[in-house]
């Protein structure tokens, strides 16, 4: 018998999403299109992380490397365990 999500679990998840897309999402689009792109959150962490366009990856340090490895990882195990059920 497979694994069936609850109604709370469903429910707690499309909220969630609803609350990302209209909060962070939306903000981010609006300040693309209004030319703005430096008011974005992205932009804010490659100014926080000292990243400039431009620069070679060689020049990065090792809490870059650490930063983006942390990252993939968490993103590898997330669709892991919400995308194929697995991992948990």
């Amino acid at each position: 018998m497979g694994y069936h999500p609850s109604h709370f679990a469903l429910t707690f998840w499309a909220v969630w999403f609803i609350a990302w897309f209209s909060t962070f999402l939306t903000y981010e689009l609006w300040q693309i299109a209004a030319g703005k792109p430096e008011n974005t959150l992205s932009a804010a962490v490659w100014h926080m992380l000292s990243v400039v366009k431009g620069q070679p990856i060689t020049q990065w340090s090792f809490f870059h490397m650490f930063f983006i490895g942390l990252f993939v990882l968490t993103m590898v195990w997330l669709t892991g365990h919400f995308g194929w059920m697995d991992w948990t």
